[in-house]
């Protein structure tokens, strides 16, 4: 795989053998080693260090969805920044990806994708068509992810512990429920090149959620009988969006870009408790919610030298939130919120040597049921980097950036849980500062690459959600505040072999990482952390066999642990001309499936879960991808804005 590197941008150029080893897009990136990069195949999902990525196709931004239903053989190259510049940064986005695909003699492509799993209640499938007549481009993709798990159970110990040191002790032993969902999209697009320096842009998208889990315990608790506990929770959304989009180059290469996106949420979220015990308690906290939210960005780019590059830009946000709370006697919860985003950035680079320097003004105001808060935070950041002769690449990054509290946490309302738990909003919160470091050294000889990252990460007063003592109520109080400080530092490394006997790749990674949060100054924790994986495939004329385990990582956040999805798995590939049949094992020989597990270290709580869904150990899939190419094609789109509404404003009771 041939790859040339800057400050914030990585180029790749697939080969054939990595072509050939992957059966859709996102298994030819996870097959590429992307730095930071994480390919989740059983749910079809991808991340960069754990955040969000932008997806782009030609320079188009576009939805996973769509990204998930290219044909892997048209791929020309990848251009990969898990360093975003400056204008990414107020969005939260960690990484982008853009696909660029070959020039094709067909103007048209259609794609069908099923994934079934036959052991167990799974299902993904995709169906998307592109078609190129004269200057029109017109695009449509479907997708959607169904589960019905049976067999899904939490088990949980917890310890409440009052200021005066006496505690409430309780076990939910889990027994098995019930996890359902269905996910779908559809995202219709239509691009029109006026001529090769304008282009304009039209996209429609739907998306709806249904998801429902049924929980069932056996309820231990000191002072009371053992009594039966059930927990029902629906959720419903439906999201339309409407993406208007506009684009000049000018002749001395200065380019113009516009887009403007509108979305209206609808969405509820119910959550119901039945406890059956000599004092019963029956509870329902349902939640409307509708939002509309329209948002704009204005970018303008212009190249002095090859050293000096540099552009401007503004992006906006005006959103109304309006929640019902049904069990706080229809409360309406009304938050507007305003968001402007100046920025600029300068970058370039100079034989080996390349960088980008960027700072931007936010402006932040919200108005949450008659209070008004308006705030205002610099981002900055700054890459450098440096190849060296001797197949050695060097990038050190700095970034500084808020972090706003969500809008479900700045509501007022109050939630009951159960007997012993509220959870409440907090209309005072102030915004979280993170500043983050990290050095990047590839070394890369002949088949053998090496890839170390140092980093460094601290956050002033973030964002919490803490526990503690209700006593005049006589309950605990789950509450979002800001603590003092919250920080991280560790090494990753990455090894891979490549083409061992021209039928063999070998990947491993080992991480390590250290965390600290302060809560208040007589409350803080620590965690530290070992993680590791293996990847193997091998490959011969069309058939692949890959392999993989991960020995997942834990994070500390607050006083909160989390540990990742763990996974033994492998897979089977046949591909001939257009067409691949796959199958695959995953969560092998673990007999609780695929678990995951949480830690409340809190002084006012203790508390371990474990959550495994059984449906899922040894589970077979059988997958078919068909993918067809027909008609005459002419141009690329070169779009490069993409904007979205990931604010939530409801408060669950969850």
């Amino acid at each position: 795989m041939a790859q040339t590197k800057k400050a914030n941008l990585f180029v790749h150029f697939p080969s054939k053998k990595e072509v050939g080893l992957a059966y859709d897009l996102l298994t030819l990136l996870d097959g590429m080693k992307l730095n930071g990069l994480k390919v989740d195949k059983v749910n079809q999902t991808a991340s960069v260090n754990g955040g969000a990525i932008l997806w782009k196709v030609n320079g188009i931004p576009r939805s996973l969805n769509e990204v998930k239903t290219l044909n892997k053989k048209d791929v020309l190259r990848v251009e990969y920044s898990d360093n975003p510049s400056i204008r990414y940064q107020d969005k939260g986005i960690r990484a982008v990806i853009n696909i660029v695909l070959k020039v094709r003699q067909n103007g048209g492509a259609t794609h069908l994708s099923t994934l079934t799993g036959l052991n167990a209640g799974f299902f993904n499938g995709s169906l998307a068509g592109t078609y190129h007549h004269n200057k029109s481009e017109f695009a449509f993709a479907y997708t959607n992810n169904y589960r019905n798990y049976k067999e899904w159970k939490e088990d949980k110990s917890e310890e409440y512990i009052h200021n005066d040191g006496s505690s409430i002790k309780r076990e939910q032993v889990g027994k098995p429920g019930i996890l359902k969902y269905l996910i779908q999209s559809l995202n219709l697009s239509y691009v029109y090149q006026a001529n090769s320096n304008t282009q304009y842009g039209l996209a429609l998208a739907y998306s709806w959620d249904d998801s429902k889990k049924d929980i069932f315990y056996n309820m231990l608790q000191e002072g009371l009988s053992p009594y039966d506990r059930t927990i029902n929770t629906r959720y419903e959304k439906k999201l339309p969006t409407l993406d208007l989009y506009f684009g000049k180059t000018f002749s001395n290469k200065d380019k113009l870009e516009f887009n403007l996106l509108g979305t209206y949420v609808t969405a509820n979220n119910d959550y119901k408790l039945l406890d059956t015990s000599s004092k019963p308690l029956s509870l329902e906290n349902l939640v409307d919610n509708k939002r509309y939210s329209m948002i704009g960005e204005l970018v303008y780019k212009h190249t002095f030298s090859s050293l000096f590059q540099g552009s401007i830009g503004e992006q906006s946000l005006l959103s109304y939130s309006k929640n019902t709370y049904h069990s706080a006697g229809n409360y309406v919860d009304e938050q507007k919120e305003r968001n402007h985003y100046i920025f600029a950035e300068l970058s370039g680079s100079k034989g080996q040597f390349s960088y980008a320097l960027g700072t931007g003004l936010k402006i932040f105001s919200i108005e949450n049921s008659g209070q008004k808060q308006n705030t205002y935070s610099n981002h900055s950041s700054l890459s450098l980097s440096y190849s060296f002769p001797k197949d050695i690449f060097l990038r050190y990054s700095l970034s500084y950036s808020p972090n706003l509290p969500s809008l479900s946490a700045l509501t007022m309302v109050q939630q009951q849980r159960d007997k012993l738990v509220t959870i409440k909003g907090n209309p005072s919160l102030g915004i979280e500062k993170d500043l983050a470091q990290n050095l990047f050294i590839q070394f890369k000889k002949n088949k053998l690459t090496t890839n170390l990252t140092l980093f460094h990460t601290k956050s002033f007063s973030p964002l919490f959600l803490s526990v503690r003592d209700d006593m005049k109520n006589n309950r605990f109080l789950l509450e979002h505040i800001n603590g003092q400080s919250a920080r991280s530092y560790g090494v990753k490394c990455q090894v891979q072999l490549n083409e061992l006997w021209n039928c063999l790749d070998l990947s491993t990674y080992v991480n390590y990482a250290n965390y600290k949060s302060t809560i208040r100054e007589d409350e803080s924790y620590t965690l530290n952390d070992l993680s590791w994986g293996i990847d193997l495939s091998a490959y011969w004329k069309q058939w692949a066999f890959q392999a993989s385990y991960s020995k997942p990582s834990r994070s500390l956040f607050g006083d909160y642990i989390t540990r990742g999805e763990n996974n033994l798995a492998s897979s089977l590939i046949w591909q001939h001309k257009s067409l691949a049949v796959y199958t695959t094992w995953n969560f092998m020989f673990q007999k609780d499936g695929a678990t995951y597990e949480s830690e409340r270290i809190a002084k006012n709580l203790k508390s371990k879960g474990f959550v495994s869904i059984t449906d899922n150990r040894n589970m077979i899939t059988l997958g078919l991808i068909c993918n067809l190419n027909f008609g005459k094609s002419f141009f690329k789109s070169k779009r490069s804005l993409h904007n979205h509404d990931s604010r939530n404003s409801i408060l669950k009771a969850e």
